[in-house]
């Protein structure tokens, strides 16, 4: 049984008035900024939802690793958000953080009934 993930989404309108695609929005969170202007600086529980994407979309590779200055260079924000970030990766089960190697990424189906809550992905087998 496969598994693939089927992101349900809907226009955004950004803090300009601009609507962002499905597409856009994906890049944008690729890139780790915000869709909305009041948002300049996302917060923990943000980056972890775009950390999570990046697992499921391939662009963190499982056992691969990150850590807690790559977050705060990436996203722009303190050393407290970033450790942050970390707790909520690791609560929902997306990631494992070790000493002295940071977030280590999980495989998908390690952390797939978890990201669901989190992300709200409607993952669907085929």
């Amino acid at each position: 049984m496969s598994t693939t993930s089927s992101l349900e989404t809907s226009p955004t309108r950004t803090g300009s008035g601009k609507t962002l695609s499905a597409s856009q929005k994906s890049r944008s969170r690729a890139s780790g900024h915000c869709d909305t202007e009041k948002s300049a600086r996302p917060n923990a529980a943000h980056i972890a939802e775009l950390l999570a994407i990046d697992i499921i979309e391939g662009r963190w590779p499982p056992t691969t690793s990150i850590t807690l200055a790559d977050i705060q260079q990436r996203f722009s924000v303190s050393r407290t958000i970033a450790r942050e970030t970390a707790q909520t990766s690791q609560s929902v089960q997306a990631v494992n953080i070790r000493k002295r190697m940071g977030l280590i990424a999980k495989s998908l189906d390690q952390f797939i009934g978890h990201a669901s809550h989190v992300l709200g992905i409607t993952f669907l087998s085929s």
